[in-house]
């Protein structure tokens, strides 16, 4: 049995959380045991209660470490105490920075726990998040049992050896899930008030990083027949919308707080809409994709997002170029479920690859 410690869990819904619940979900679960370190957080992980119930509610599962950058000494010692308590065979590391190993060399250097690093995104908001990353992407790289990413760039991001087509892990989505359907298309327009009006959605994290005041600029350029569906939390929001009634254009936007039912939002799109100033290959691109969505991004988004053969990829710097692609992108739905299950982004088939990772392991604790 071996004993699996995952990293990248917060109390904020985005990609990364979305991804490792869709993978514990769906992982064959025998012969392993599963917890969550939550880093710096005082609020409650996101997906919580419902993977304790799949884990098993008679153990805990969801511990919670002081953070390294804002309480060095007291995360030092509290990580060294839960690590020698736990003993942990294997660490999955889900990270933006490899200066996230911080939280499990330790365990690591002196408990002989192995590293599988999985890298989730190509930059950094900040040029001191940027050159934190630069300072521990050799130790990462060094120190990783398994590296993986979601993308060629964000291989790249996170470690400074060459990159190969196998560590490649698929951001899988339950493709039936989000198969489009005209009926929860029809239901949803209605119920929000977009009858008649053509949508630009947008999936994510309301942060620097997706640069949603992008959004701002298109509603400014197009008519009142474009309507813009936002769908997110985060830290930005309360300032976008400011933005939003400064602008007098809070009739253009409907926004919406995450929720459980969010894959019934792309069925009301017309097209998905994605200005981030970075990105690895995210998780909604290929949500979008498997609703048969015609999709516009950022040409800082990874082109291997482009699942489907029906993605653009606009620079930022001409905001003429956005406006043009909207007026002439097609609204006509393409069968995405089959492309999207054919292209290996099932959430089975990824759930499958980090088995047998794990299981190809040879760790130190776990019983033979």
């Amino acid at each position: 049995m071996k004993k699996v410690l995952i990293i990248g869990m917060t109390s904020i819904l985005g990609g990364v959380e979305t991804y490792l619940y869709n993978v514990v979900k769906f992982l064959d679960k025998k012969d392993i045991e599963i917890d969550f370190l939550v880093i710096g957080d005082s609020k409650k992980a996101v997906f919580e209660n419902e993977l304790v119930n799949i884990l098993g509610c008679n153990k805990k599962h969801f511990y919670y470490t002081p953070s390294v950058k804002k309480n060095p000494i007291k995360a030092v010692k509290w990580l060294r105490g839960f690590y020698q308590a736990k003993m942990y065979d294997v660490i999955y590391m889900n990270t933006c920075t490899s200066a996230r190993i911080v939280y499990c060399s330790y365990a690591i250097n002196k408990l002989g726990a192995k590293l599988i690093t999985h890298s989730h995104n190509g930059n950094a908001i900040s040029k001191f998040k940027g050159i934190n990353n630069r300072i521990f992407r050799h130790y990462t790289t060094k120190h990783s049992s398994v590296k993986v990413a979601c993308s060629e760039k964000a291989y790249n991001w996170l470690f400074d050896d060459e990159f190969k087509e196998e560590n490649i892990i698929p951001n899988g989505i339950d493709v039936d899930r989000f198969a489009f359907s005209e009926k929860v298309r029809n239901a949803v327009r209605s119920a929000v008030g977009l009858e008649g009006k053509v949508v630009i959605g947008h999936i994510g994290r309301f942060s620097v990083q997706k640069n949603h005041c992008f959004f701002i600029e298109l509603a400014k350029q197009l008519d009142a027949h474009y309507q813009f569906l936002l769908i997110g939390d985060g830290d930005q929001k309360a300032k976008f919308i400011e933005q939003i009634w400064s602008n007098d254009l809070q009739e253009r936007f409907t926004i919406i707080d995450v929720c459980g039912d969010i894959e019934k939002y792309y069925s009301a799109m017309d097209i998905f809409v994605m200005p981030s100033l970075f990105e690895g290959l995210p998780i909604v691109a290929v949500e979008a994709q498997c609703n048969g969505l015609h999709c516009i991004f950022s040409d800082a988004v990874s082109i291997q997002a482009d699942i489907s053969n029906n993605c653009m990829f606009v620079p930022l710097d001409n905001v003429k170029l956005w406006v043009d692609a909207i007026l002439n992108c097609s609204y006509k739905r393409y069968d995405g479920k089959s492309i999207v299950r054919d292209a290996g982004f099932s959430i089975q088939n990824t759930s499958v690859m980090i088995k047998e990772i794990i299981d190809g392991l040879s760790c130190k604790y776990s019983s033979k």
